[in-house]
């Protein structure tokens, strides 16, 4: 079923074509339509009062719809209606399909808002955590406390409630699943599992054939392209993998959505996502140069505490450590070996070894530490809890209203780290200098974060050559303040380039135990016309 936004949500709307279009086409087609109109009217009933700014055309065999009554609200909470979820096939060969799940969540108070597609980074993790513990518009918390959850809960287990901060209210937002067998996001049939050196273990893995363009009828044809070196066994391998993938999945939301491809597109991300995203846009701006029609509307790009330049990056995390009082400068002289060892490998480009050092060097921080979280320095050696939502992502009920068929399980599918391990240590700083002429671009830390927080940011950013680089240096750094009064943080902007240090964050800057009603206010200060200040 394909979904529009009316011309008008407010006075002189014109008549609602649902109904003008049943009414042709019960007038030529007769009463083989009795069952599709009542099926549709039951739909139209049932959801009506929430659908003012969106609206259900009957074009596609499948409904995304969520069915929001089947989901377990609590008490006090509103349920969110319309939102629309499912899986859209990206590639398909004789030997594998590959699917991307997203859930789309319309603005709640304009339907021409901004579109901001959100990408958890990771690597490889879910942005269902986007969503619960983020940006997005639910929380969920389970009735029993994690240590006695079951194997075998049901979705009357769990409460979900609503977030007063969400990104909704001021956009229409897209949580995606990717790459393939990340969330609910699935490669189909799933990798057998891999020996930890990389090495093949069961059956010979095939590389598969690869295809782009898939149409939203689900028609993917077979391209055969067994020495394609961005996937392995149905998986993507690095980031023109990860950017082929997100176009496929884009060109047949907008297809279901069309009338999204109107608004502004906003790439959002955190983390990983400094590889993420400067690719997919430099993919998008690719795509565009060469579009027979209508552009991808790219906008902005908006990354928080962002892994970019691994050479540069991985060189702050031993001082920062030290000048918060958690390590000695022994144990500091300790780690800078660890530290010096994988800036030799990617110098070598052996990606694989650097990547061992850098573990190696994080895990004998951990130890010297405490094991205090990366994240978040004030959590101390207690980490966020994301059980609850794991758990009820993997209910059948829950699945269900998702349009996600039930044998699939929520997670992260064996071996897929390690065919995408290549691609952790190698970096995408030089993607930049051309995207900052051309999009708007917030880049923005909290201060609590140890992991890619804002020294290790600062250190990428001072590797990095382009035409602004000295405007923005003499720019003046800002305070900013809430309506309030509150201090949130600071800000520098020159150019097309906003980069914001916010005040009592981690590493999840829109988290509730973060900055959430900054995190909002900073979204829309940055779409808005003009500047940040």
């Amino acid at each position: 079923m394909d979904l529009k936004l009316p011309t008008s949500t407010v006075e002189n709307t014109p008549p609602n074509p649902f109904w003008r279009k049943m009414k042709y086409l019960s007038r030529t087609r007769g009463p083989t339509l009795s069952l599709s109109f009542l099926i549709l009217l039951g739909m139209r009933i049932l959801h009506g009062s929430a659908s003012s700014s969106f609206e259900v055309v009957p074009t596609h065999s499948e409904s995304h719809l969520v069915d929001s009554n089947s989901l377990p609200w609590a008490t006090g909470a509103t349920p969110i209606s319309p939102s629309y979820a499912g899986l859209t096939t990206v590639r398909k060969t004789s030997e594998y399909e590959a699917k991307l799940f997203y859930w789309l969540f319309p603005c709640a108070t304009d339907p021409s808002a901004p579109l901001v597609i959100w990408l958890q980074g990771g690597p490889l993790s879910s942005s269902m955590i986007g969503l619960f513990y983020e940006s997005g518009p639910l929380r969920v918390r389970s009735k029993f406390k994690t240590k006695d959850l079951r194997r075998n809960e049901t979705i009357n287990d769990f409460l979900l409630s609503n977030n007063p901060a969400s990104w909704h209210h001021h956009f229409n937002i897209v949580f995606l699943d990717q790459p393939a067998g990340t969330g609910y996001s699935f490669v189909d049939p799933p990798l057998p599992p891999q020996a930890k050196d990389g090495g093949e273990t069961g059956e010979t893995l095939v590389r598969r054939a690869v295809t782009l363009g898939c149409s939203s009828s689900g028609s993917c044809p077979t391209e055969s392209s067994s020495s394609d070196p961005d996937y392995k066994s149905g998986y993507v391998t690095n980031e023109s993998g990860v950017s082929r993938d997100f176009l496929s999945f884009l060109q047949q939301f907008y297809e279901r959505y069309p009338s999204l491809k109107s608004v502004d597109l906003i790439l959002s991300s955190e983390s990983y996502g400094g590889k993420y995203v400067p690719a997919i846009a430099t993919a998008i701006t690719e795509h565009n140069s060469k579009a027979q029609g209508q552009a991808i509307p790219l906008k902005s790009l908006t990354i928080g505490n962002q892994w970019t330049h691994p050479y540069a990056q991985i060189a702050t995390n031993i001082d920062q450590l030290l000048y918060f009082g958690l390590i000695s400068t022994q144990q500091a002289a300790n780690a800078a070996v660890l530290m010096k060892q994988a800036q030799e490998f990617i110098i070598q480009k052996d990606w694989r070894k650097a990547l061992d050092r850098r573990t190696d060097m994080f895990n004998l921080l951990a130890n010297y530490t405490g094991d205090v979280d990366w994240f978040d320095v004030r959590m101390k050696n207690s980490h966020r809890d994301e059980t609850p939502m794991n758990h009820f992502l993997r209910c059948k009920e829950t699945k269900k209203a998702l349009h996600v068929p039930d044998k699939y399980r929520f997670g992260r599918d064996d071996g897929m780290f390690d065919i995408f391990m290549d691609d952790i240590m190698q970096s995408t700083k030089d993607l930049f200098p051309d995207l900052f002429k051309r999009y708007k671009v917030l880049l923005y830390q909290g201060n609590m974060d140890l992991r890619d927080g804002v020294v290790s940011n600062t250190a990428w950013l001072s590797a990095l050559e382009w035409e602004g680089r000295a405007a923005f240096e003499a720019a003046p750094r800002q305070l900013w303040k809430s309506t309030q009064g509150e201090l949130f943080g600071y800000v520098t902007e020159a150019g097309n380039l906003t980069r914001v240090v916010l005040l009592g964050c981690g590493h999840l800057v829109p988290a509730d135990d973060g900055c959430p009603n900054a995190s909002l206010e900073m979204m829309t200060r940055h779409t808005r016309s003009g500047t940040f200040i």
